[in-house]
């Protein structure tokens, strides 16, 4: 029977990554996910993988800094990724659990010069967790705090993104959110332009998007959200999205990109559509992205400030680039996050040159763990640091 439910659970992963899954009933997904162990079987699974990286490592000889790193963990061991960078590194770190009931004494006892964090957000009640703990490291504590709790506040969160550029005046496409229903609907029945496009707070690789071709749609749609909540597509827990509408407007044909800020290295991609959608299609272009596009990510950052900061823009018919979303952490289903004419690397910002300087190189390891673990070292220790 284990034998069985193991060989199942490998198909399963197979075929969510071929994007067959996201076919089925969310009945079907749903029954499945629970015949299989639910969130037990997800955490073995993430576990299973976490200790076939460390055991994959190369061992590597600790500096003598004086600097210790701590990594606080999460349930879905994206924490590995630090400790693979700090590995190769040869930076001393410890592991920290912030999720306990005595946190604040286990953080504050390990003694560790910074904290690197990479939060559990699959789950609203998950980020709020990490969010308040976040934020009484940095604020209250006065602990150093990477990537920082402005920037962590903001991941995952699209009505607080959405607020965070409005209040700087970032370029971003129209968004109105509603917390009222009946403000709400009034809202969509005296729209003339359609469609409209929705979505929920929380919700990764085009999870909780929708089209709304007319108001028919969305007044069904703000019913359910202010009703019975509406589940997130291809979410297996059983939270809803409720009591919050967020509508953006359409922006026809238009090409997005990704740009990635960390410390002062940069990159950029275009992302490819799959069906309807940029986001979750895991397809990239490495085509020379616009100097604009890099510009805007670099105020984006220093308005912050972001240490870690990835930055989705459409780029419309007249080429205007739009934020759409705001990320500390990235996924990256491709070895390198940028290539120019074929060949991987990075770009530096020269301030006294005011332009990128293209670096062809691996900059992508373990994530850009490796980046980020310099970056704190460069923030807060020594920068005599392997390359």
């Amino acid at each position: 029977m284990k034998t069985t439910i193991k060989w199942f659970s490998g198909k399963t992963a197979q075929w969510r990554a071929a994007g067959v899954t996201a076919h089925l009933p969310r009945w079907a997904r749903r029954l499945g996910y629970r015949l299989l162990g639910g969130e037990a079987a997800d955490r073995r699974l993430w576990q299973a993988q976490h200790a076939q990286r460390l055991a994959a490592a190369p061992a590597a000889a600790p500096l003598r800094t004086g600097f210790t790193l701590g990594i606080v963990e999460d349930a879905m061991c994206r924490h590995g990724f630090y400790e693979l960078a700090c590995r190769e590194l040869g930076v001393p770190y410890r592991l920290v659990d912030a999720t306990g009931a005595d946190w604040r004494r286990s953080v504050v006892q390990s003694k560790c010069d910074a904290f690197a964090v990479w939060p559990y957000v699959q789950t609203a009640a998950g980020k709020r967790m990490y969010d308040e703990r976040v934020q009484v490291m940095e604020k209250e504590l006065g602990l150093n705090v990477f990537p920082g709790a402005q920037a962590l506040w903001l991941y995952e969160s699209k009505s607080r993104t959405a607020e965070w550029l409005r209040a700087r005046g970032f370029p971003m496409p129209a968004t109105w959110i509603f917390r009222d229903k009946e403000t709400a609907l009034q809202f969509v029945r005296r729209r003339a332009q359609w469609p409209l496009v929705y979505k929920t707070d929380l919700g990764a690789e085009a999870a909780g998007v929708r089209f709304l071709p007319d108001a028919a749609a969305a007044c069904a749609l703000i019913r359910r959200l202010f009703g019975k909540g509406l589940a997130l597509t291809g979410q297996r827990s059983r939270e809803r999205e409720q009591g919050m509408a967020l509508f953006q407007e359409h922006i026809p044909d238009a090409r997005e990109w990704r740009a990635v800020r960390i410390g002062n290295t940069f990159f950029a991609h275009r992302k490819c559509k799959r069906g309807a959608f940029h986001s979750g299609s895991k397809k990239k272009a490495f085509d020379t992205p616009p100097r604009a596009a890099l510009d805007l990510l670099r105020a984006v950052a220093d308005s912050g400030p972001f240490e870690s900061m990835s930055i989705d823009m459409l780029e419309d018919a007249q080429g205007r680039l739009l934020i759409v979303e705001m990320h500390a952490y990235f996924g990256c289903g491709t070895p390198h996050v940028m290539a120019i004419e074929g060949v991987p690397g990075r770009y530096r910002y020269e301030q006294e040159r005011d332009e990128y300087r293209f670096e062809p190189g691996d900059f992508n390891r373990n994530q850009s763990c490796n980046l980020r673990v310099e970056r704190i070292l460069e923030t807060w220790g020594t920068q005599d640091v392997r390359s």
